[in-house]
């Protein structure tokens, strides 16, 4: 699968083993101060739209993007996670596209790449304002005409729904010219804005039950419980 770390350190973040969706009726019973998001995961979900989650991290961005999947016409497929700031930009398109035998020195059997992992599912990309600039327009082409060449093979189409979450600052990346606006706007299609969890005290022992129960997947283990004070 590629276990290369990225230029900070960090693995790149991708669940081939996809990530369970999580279902809006649970949502918004356990997150009341997220109904207005929340109604409006609901009416993007049968589109085929990108959608850009926006917040603060720890705030709730990825059980957004785990409802949104969860309720779409795409529910049975993957839901695939990826950190594009992870990986460097001269390892975007082996890793995002995959490559053929031959493709390079080294490349002697093939190789699948993130796009064709998630194939008939959702691609999450997660913390994409660290996406490094060299690699935007290679995002940018695949997201605005969801096709894509693997390395040494032929051109093929993406089908894959696209999720980005990003920090509140993103907008203001794209001022200051670290973003482009032309992928900004492609992927803010439908945009959502999650709360921080400072607004939404009550919010806090759900939260950390999720975050328990997600880790416990990730790592195949049983999620510890939280004992009440």
């Amino acid at each position: 699968m590629g276990g290369r770390a990225g230029r900070d350190g960090r693995a790149p973040r991708v669940s081939a083993d996809a990530v369970s969706p999580l279902s809006l009726s649970r949502l918004l019973h356990d997150f009341p101060a997220l109904a207005e998001s929340l109604r409006g995961v609901d009416r993007a979900a049968p589109t085929e739209a990108p959608v850009l989650i926006l917040g603060e991290p720890g705030s709730g961005r990825s059980t957004l993007a785990r409802a949104l999947h969860g309720a779409s016409p795409r529910a049975a497929g993957p839901l695939a996670e990826v950190d594009p700031g992870a990986i460097p930009s001269t390892l975007f398109e082996s890793e995002f596209f995959g490559y053929r035998p031959g493709a390079f020195s080294g490349a002697e059997v093939p190789s699948e790449g993130r796009v064709a992992r998630a194939e008939g599912g959702t691609l999450v990309l997660d913390h994409v304002e660290e996406l490094p600039l060299p690699s935007q327009p290679k995002l940018l082409r695949l997201v605005a005409e969801r096709r894509y060449s693997p390395l040494g093979g032929a051109e093929r189409a993406a089908d894959v729904r696209f999720v980005a979450i990003g920090s509140e600052d993103l907008p203001r990346r794209v001022a200051r010219e670290t973003f482009r606006p032309d992928l900004f706007y492609r992927l803010e299609v439908l945009a959502f804005r999650v709360p921080p969890l400072r607004e939404r005290r009550a919010d806090l022992p759900a939260v950390l039950d999720h975050l328990l129960a997600d880790l416990g997947e990730r790592f195949g283990v049983r999620a510890p419980e939280l004992s009440p004070r």
